[in-house]
């Protein structure tokens, strides 16, 4: 049945009941453990808000490790959820409650990434990204090695200009592609169908650039939207405030250094079957040759974005703050008629930005009603007398394991951060609170197993060059490489440069 639109008078048909939830199952199932914990009786020094609060943390956790509905969508449910536990069992009045769910919507870090995007955009529409991007695979050469280095190294000055790690798959899927396409390599269901072997070099291509662009999301501040979220926690959670620059200086040599150890990993693990492949380069050849000379736009877009960065770099000196820069050095690219509105709301993510606020709401809930405390004596207890180099590893581990479970690596931090926070606050070691939280913040892009871990590695996986199995059987090594990394650069360079 179907009744006809108010607007068109074309037929609007009907959507079978909940249309909207990817998984009913898992959404029930979610609800049910808020209504079994809340029956059964509050444990000793836990208040009634405080285990609401944890079926809220058992709630939100379900559904983002599920899927059962879309993330993006899952802001307003938060909302919702949080303002209804503040004033059922909190006791805060109804306004007074709504006012709390949406506080986190004020935090400098939402309003930074959309800050960034304003500057992606304008880097976007004027072409400057796709300038850099194909000046340097137009250079690289076409030998697989060196061809594989370019593109995983281009993700870094990439991630200045696009915020955003889909963004970032989305550009680059077209150029593997017609880098694989050169030499005759097929889509793996195509090739199988011909009895053939998928290539090795496609496969190669996709998997290096999909870690790629992980890495470099984790190498700066406003490299992802996850970082930004952390950021917020940390000031929230710990008082430390982690400015665009020293982000660099925490985060970049080390994802660097992964990135060279995945490029060397993955070309021993993937060996083409060719030394030549010239479709990358020849694509972006033909790209600059359509671009031609750099435009007035493109040269007004790189003054601003540059003095943007300089400004970032130097917040130590003038202490404006990374979101001030953002939104602030942004508005001239509209004054200057770069941009456009409309062109900055299509190219932002609103759902995310909801999100990022509804969980730093999330987090203050736990926190003030008392449940963050209680589950960090809990886990205070039970890493009693470990080293604390046992712990650290423990809980990256645990933490790494949630995360192959999860489609988010904000999924994984939010319910988290105030928990590891409140457990390392007992241990009283200056600054340890701050480093583990930095080091989970590292596990919520330790997306190496599965294509659905990141969204940034579905786009890639799209591409039909790589299985499911190829990105387990090359990623579970290199994941255990990175988390060790991470723990090592948290116990000597962060110590020497005086994190803690």
């Amino acid at each position: 049945m179907s009744s006809p639109n108010i607007t068109t008078g074309e037929p609007v048909l009907r959507q079978p009941l909940l249309s909207g939830c990817k998984k009913p199952i898992w959404l029930l199932i979610s609800v049910t453990i808020v209504c079994v914990i809340m029956l059964l009786p509050t444990p000793a020094g836990l208040t009634l808000y405080g285990k609401a609060s944890l079926a809220t943390f058992l709630f939100i956790a379900v559904v983002w490790a599920s899927e059962a509905v879309a993330f993006d969508i899952t802001g307003p449910l938060l909302i919702t959820v949080v303002t209804l536990v503040a004033w059922g069992a909190g006791g805060m009045a109804s306004g007074t409650a709504m006012k709390f769910a949406l506080s986190g919507l004020s935090e400098p870090a939402v309003w930074l990434i959309f800050g960034v995007f304003i500057l992606s955009t304008a880097a976007i529409e004027s072409n400057l990204a796709y300038r850099l991007a194909y000046k340097i695979v137009a250079r690289a050469g076409a030998k697989p090695r060196i061809l594989t280095l370019a593109y995983m190294l281009l993700e870094f000055p990439l991630a200045l200009l696009m915020p955003s790690i889909t963004a970032r798959a989305g550009f680059m899927e077209p150029i593997c592609r017609a880098t694989v396409a050169s030499t005759g390599a097929m889509p793996i269901d195509k090739t199988l169908k011909q009895g053939k072997e998928p290539s090795q070099f496609a496969k190669l291509i996709y998997l290096s650039n999909t870690y790629a662009i992980l890495l470099s999301g984790i190498s700066f501040l406003t490299a992802a939207t996850t970082w930004p979220f952390v950021s917020a926690l940390l000031k929230n959670l710990t008082g430390f405030d982690l400015n665009w620059g020293y982000s660099i200086l925490l985060f970049f040599p080390t994802a660097f250094i992964l990135t060279i150890i995945a490029w060397l990993y993955l070309n021993w693990f993937f060996r083409p079957e060719f030394d030549v492949a010239t479709g990358g380069q020849k694509k972006a050849q033909e790209e600059l040759k359509k671009l031609g000379p750099m435009s007035t736009r493109e040269k007004q877009t790189l003054v601003i974005i540059g003095i943007a960065i300089i400004l970032w770099a130097t917040d130590f000196i003038h202490h404006l703050g990374s979101t001030v820069i953002a939104l602030g050095v942004g508005w001239f690219l509209w004054l200057f008629g770069i941009i456009t509105w409309k062109q900055v709301s299509r190219n932002t993510p609103w759902g995310i930005l909801v999100v990022l606020g509804a969980a730093l709401a999330f987090g203050n809930l736990i926190e003030v009603s008392g449940a963050m405390a209680w589950l960090g004596k809990i886990v205070l207890n039970l890493t009693e007398g470990m080293p604390i180099i046992l712990i650290f590893a423990i809980l990256v581990l645990v933490s790494a394991s949630v995360r192959s479970m999860e489609a988010s690596g904000i999924a994984l931090i939010a319910p988290l951060a105030p928990i590891i926070v409140a457990a390392a606050e007992g241990w009283q070691i200056p600054g340890a609170d701050t480093v583990l939280l930095l080091v989970i913040g590292t596990v919520g892009h330790a997306a190496y197993l599965l294509p659905m871990e990141m969204t940034s590695n579905m786009v890639m996986y799209s591409g039909g060059y790589f299985e499911s199995k190829d990105m387990l059987k090359s990623g579970w090594f290199f994941s255990l490489i990175y988390l060790l990394f991470w723990i090592i650069t948290a116990f000597t360079y962060w110590k020497w440069i005086g994190l803690w």
